[in-house]
C-alpha cells in the first residue's frame, strides 16, 4: 500500500508539471537588433509580473525579421526599428495593431580612447567609416541625415566608408574591434560598450528613429497575453526601463499610422 500511494504521488506531481508547462502562454517577439539589451530586461520583468505567459525573443535586423514573418515564421510581435516595415506586413493584413513603444535618434560612434570629431560636418575627414547598409533601417535615416547636411555630403563620406552593415550591432562591433575610425550608429546603443565613445548628431540633422510595435495576426488563444506585454512596454515601467537602456521616451504616440 505505502509503494502504490507513492507511486500515485509521483503520477500526479509528472502530471500536475505537465500542466504547468502546457498552461503557460508563450509570445514570440521578432525584435530589431538593436533592442536586444532593453528587450531582454524587458524579459525578465514581465514573466516576474506574469509568471504564466513565456516570452520569446528573437532579434535579427528589421529587414531580415519582415522576411521571416512574410514566409510564415510564428510570431505574434515585431518590433521594427523603421515604419517602413510594419507597412510591408500591414499591406498584407497581418497586423492587427501597432503601437510606438521608443524614440532614438543618430550619432556618431568613435573609439573610446580617439578624440571626438569636431563637429558632424567633419565626418568626411575620418578614415575608414562604417554605415548600416541603404536598405536596412540605420542606413535609411543615416543617408536620411546626410541629406540634411547638404546635397554633396553623402559623396564626401561614401569614398572613406569601408564597410556596410546589415544592422546596427555589427556597426558599433566594427569601431570596437579597431576595424574602423568612426561610425554613425543609434545613439542609445553608445553606452552599451565600454570601448567606444558616442556624440549626438546636431538636432537639425538628426533624424526621429521610432520603434513600432506591432501586434500580429496569429493564434488568437495568445492574443490577450502578446496585449498584456505590449502595454507592459508602454506603460511607466516601460517607459523608465526604455530610458534606463538610453532611449528617448519624451515623444511617445500612443498609435502609428504610417
Amino acid at each position: 500500500m505505502r509503494y502504490a500511494c507513492a507511486f500515485v504521488l509521483l503520477i500526479l506531481s509528472v502530471l500536475s508539471c505537465h500542466q504547468g508547462i502546457q498552461s503557460s502562454r508563450v509570445v514570440r517577439v521578432f525584435a530589431a537588433s538593436s533592442l536586444a539589451s532593453v528587450l531582454t530586461a524587458a524579459e525578465t520583468a514581465f514573466e516576474t509580473l506574469h509568471p504564466a505567459i513565456d516570452i520569446r525573443l528573437s532579434f535579427a535586423g528589421s529587414q531580415v525579421a519582415k522576411h521571416q514573418i512574410l514566409a510564415g515564421a510564428p510570431a505574434d510581435v515585431f518590433m521594427s526599428a523603421h515604419h517602413e516595415y510594419i507597412a510591408a506586413l500591414t499591406s498584407e493584413a497581418l497586423v492587427v495593431e501597432k503601437t510606438t513603444v521608443a524614440f532614438s535618434g543618430l550619432a556618431i560612434v568613435t573609439a573610446a580612447n580617439m578624440p571626438e570629431p569636431r563637429s558632424y560636418i567633419d565626418l568626411p575627414s575620418i578614415d575608414r567609416i562604417v554605415l548600416g547598409a541603404s536598405e536596412v533601417p540605420l542606413g535609411m535615416y543615416t543617408r536620411e541625415s546626410f541629406a540634411k547636411v547638404g546635397p554633396e555630403f553623402a559623396s564626401k563620406v561614401l569614398p572613406n566608408v569601408v564597410s556596410l552593415e546589415s544592422n546596427a550591432q555589427l556597426v558599433i562591433a566594427k569601431v570596437a574591434l579597431g576595424e574602423a575610425g568612426a561610425a554613425i550608429a543609434y545613439r542609445h546603443m553608445g553606452g552599451l560598450d565600454s570601448k567606444v565613445q558616442v556624440q549626438r548628431v546636431p538636432v537639425q540633422y538628426d533624424v526621429d528613429v521610432k520603434y513600432v510595435a506591432a501586434i500580429l495576426k496569429t493564434n488568437a488563444s495568445q492574443q490577450e497575453s502578446t496585449e498584456q506585454f505590449v502595454d507592459y512596454l508602454a506603460s511607466q515601467a516601460g517607459r523608465q526601463l526604455f530610458k534606463e537602456f538610453g532611449f528617448d521616451p519624451s515623444r511617445r504616440e500612443a498609435q502609428v499610422n504610417e
